[in-house]
């Protein structure tokens, strides 16, 4: 009795040692990217909040059409936040289940296969719901301060982007003028939602293959994070780089697929294949496990 006690002890004291660390992590990047100090080409410096203040709605929807702007750093920087909590939940879902003694019974009841397409299921619906909050709080800010551009905004937006490569413009800046600008952003709120589940089903293997929680937390967070101050850092003192790495970010750009319903439907198929291969890699763990006696 004793030593159960003292093991209960033991796991609540990782498990909050855990939630402190990764807290504190949080809270600093959190602070870094919203105050952290970018600088553009002619000299200006802003962060996420100042940017609003320092440009106009013009100069903003302009730049960040050609992809060279933090403007949409509310919306875009919470992105890993969201990835993170997927995780971050995910991770200690399981872990306290793998401490629960009856976790060995409910497979043999319910069977290898429901048991790990349930828990994927839960993990892709948590993250989805998470990131579909936060996109639709960053949609209602954007909306706040910018309600609609003009007919004028947009011919002349239009204007300066011809010839810059950005093929998508047109559709963009129709979608903008008549909709409003955070309506328009509303548009992507679906996205926001399965880039979520997708983080989660990457979580879901990363667990299968490592069973470290701090690595399942830790992982998908900083890869999402330091890309995102990266590409900033690099657009606005080196634009030549930024660009590649801000290119290189995406597999549709490898393939060569233009922005359209085509490139949707290939992020869709990686998306669905990533998620079946997180299902397949966690039936294949469990079942290695002989007579479910090891560490599920």
């Amino acid at each position: 009795m004793k030593k159960t006690i003292l093991t209960v002890k033991k796991d609540l004291y990782i498990n909050f040692t855990t939630i402190g660390i990764v807290s504190s992590i949080i809270i600093g990047l959190i602070i870094i990217g919203i105050y952290g100090i970018y600088t553009d080409g002619e000299g200006r410096t802003f962060n996420c909040i100042s940017i609003f203040s320092t440009y106009n709605k013009t100069e903003l929807l302009q730049m960040h059409l050609m992809g060279e702007t933090v403007f949409l750093n509310v919306l875009e920087s919470l992105a890993p936040y969201g990835m993170m909590l997927a995780a971050f939940s995910f991770a200690f879902g399981m872990y306290a289940e793998k401490q629960n003694k009856t976790t060995k019974y409910v497979i043999y009841r319910t069977g290898i296969k429901r048991y790990v397409i349930s828990k994927a299921l839960l993990a892709f619906i948590s993250s989805v719901f998470v990131m579909g909050i936060i996109a639709i709080i960053c949609a209602i800010y954007i909306h706040g301060r910018f309600p609609s551009i003009s007919e004028a905004d947009s011919e002349f937006i239009e204007f300066k982007m011809q010839g810059s490569g950005y093929s998508d413009t047109g559709r963009k800046l129709n979608l903008v003028s008549q909709m409003g600008f955070g309506a328009a952003y509303l548009y992507g709120i679906f996205g926001m939602m399965l880039y979520g589940g997708l983080c989660a089903s990457i979580g879901f293997i990363v667990y299968a293959l490592t069973k470290d929680i701090y690595f399942n937390i830790c992982l998908p967070f900083f890869v999402g994070y330091g890309q995102n101050v990266l590409v900033n850092y690099f657009i606005f003192n080196k634009p030549e780089i930024g660009q590649k790495i801000q290119n290189t970010g995406y597999l549709s750009y490898y393939l060569r697929i233009p922005y359209n319903e085509k490139r949707l439907l290939v992020n869709l198929l990686i998306f669905v294949g990533i998620w079946v291969l997180a299902i397949v890699i966690n039936i294949a763990k469990i079942r290695s496990v002989k007579d479910y006696g090891g560490d599920l």
